[in-house]
């Protein structure tokens, strides 16, 4: 757990120190359109897609192609697990365009896929999901600085 409190830290520290991604507008489209004009629909949806994503990502990543690498292909888990999280990291990479983003990233999969060998799916994907609702407060947050400071600005 405390594995998780350190990434979590971690992503705090992302944002506060890349204020650029949130003034410029960049990211992931769905953290935009989760973050501008909160709804009570946006509210249920989040309630929905979130832990789906999460699962959808795990049941791939993790559970997949873990067990494709490691038992069909006879991969050592250590050379599996790098590969996946080099892989997990890439296909994020479209939600900033930033490098510090995909070792992010890099760095959760391989946090995840270690959660899933000793603790099995469940307790990856609480992470995940963990993860990005942070991820997603945060930029939240974040946004709203920028915001009100250019209302003073103003």
């Amino acid at each position: 757990m405390s594995i998780i409190l350190l990434k979590l830290i971690g992503i705090k520290i992302y944002f506060s120190r890349n204020t650029n991604i949130l003034e410029k507008g960049s990211g992931d489209d769905i953290f935009q359109f989760f973050t501008k004009n909160f709804t009570y629909k946006k509210v249920i949806l989040l309630v929905i897609l979130f832990p789906l994503v999460a699962f959808i990502e795990e049941l791939i990543y993790r559970s997949f192609l873990l067990s494709v690498l490691t038992y069909y292909l006879n991969w050592d888990y250590i050379l599996s697990i790098i590969v996946i999280s080099v892989i997990f990291g890439l296909v994020h990479y479209s939600t900033s365009q930033n490098w510090g983003h995909v070792i992010s990233t890099l760095i959760s999969s391989i946090i995840y896929s270690l959660a899933l060998i000793q603790l099995g799916l469940l307790y990856p994907w609480i992470f995940h999901l963990m993860t990005n609702l942070f991820v997603l407060l945060f930029y939240s947050q974040g946004k709203k600085k920028i915001v009100n400071q250019k209302a003073l600005e103003n």
